[in-house]
């Protein structure tokens, strides 16, 4: 029995029917592509023809030392037949792989695209200037990677803007500090520009009384000149006198 409806043949040397569904004992050299075997320098082949409208192919070997032919012959019909049968099982085969393939890339995408979009809310999150938030990602991979890289610039702003804070604090402080200090310079060179003034009124003062202490000196020595003439006067009149 020959799968796909095919049949056995075997010929002698001569192109008699050794073996044959039908044509057992008969020559067949007559039909072309029997002469087309016979005539083949290979010792084995495939010939296709059509007979009774119908499209066959011949497939055939030589058996060694007697000439013989052994062929099965099909009808391509069936063959086609199968091969469009396996064509389609193997179509709905594909379109099943397919199927599942894409469903397993689906899952396997959204399992890639979920972290990012969180990732993304965040983000929107930080831009908006809240800086508490925290991706809680366990994974290893590059997306667990990238939320960790993405934790610890959170952190790191967090830091820097604390420091800023204290920075400003202490600048805030200091301003303050530098501002009463100033206060109190201000304060002090009033003071000392009060004594200075006073120091200058009492030194323009203290140049006027002297001026007049001058003046009294001056007046007090032609006093005394005079007092000292008017006794030597004296003196010679006592002397007279005596």
């Amino acid at each position: 029995e020959i799968s796909y409806d095919g049949y056995a043949i075997m010929l002698d040397q001569n192109g008699i029917a050794i073996a044959h569904p039908e044509l057992q004992g008969k020559s067949l050299i007559d039909h072309p592509y029997i002469q087309n075997m016979y005539d083949a320098e290979d010792d084995k082949g495939v010939i296709h023809y059509k007979e009774d409208g119908v499209n066959r192919v011949l497939i055939y070997t030589t058996v060694p030392m007697y000439n013989w032919k052994v062929a099965t012959i099909y009808d391509i019909k069936s063959i086609n037949k199968v091969a469009i049968e396996t064509q389609v099982i193997m179509t709905i085969i594909a379109g099943i792989t397919l199927l599942v393939f894409c469903i397993a890339l689906y899952f396997l995408i959204s399992h890639i695209i979920r972290p990012l979009a969180k990732l993304n809310v965040l983000m929107d999150n930080v831009s908006n200037g809240d800086l508490t938030v925290q991706t809680d990602t366990q994974s290893t991979d590059e997306i667990g990677q990238l939320s960790a890289n993405f934790d610890a610039m959170i952190k790191n702003m967090k830091q820097i803007i604390e420091t800023v804070n204290e920075s400003s604090e202490n600048v805030r402080t200091s301003s303050e500090s530098l501002s009463a200090i100033s206060e109190e310079t201000n304060s002090s060179s009033e003071e000392i520009a009060y004594a200075v003034n006073e120091i200058a009124q009492g030194a323009s003062k203290s140049a006027e009384d002297a001026e007049t202490v001058t003046e009294q000196s001056d007046i007090l020595g032609k006093e005394i000149q005079s007092i000292a003439e008017q006794a030597q006067t004296m003196t010679e009149i006592a002397n007279k006198t005596d």
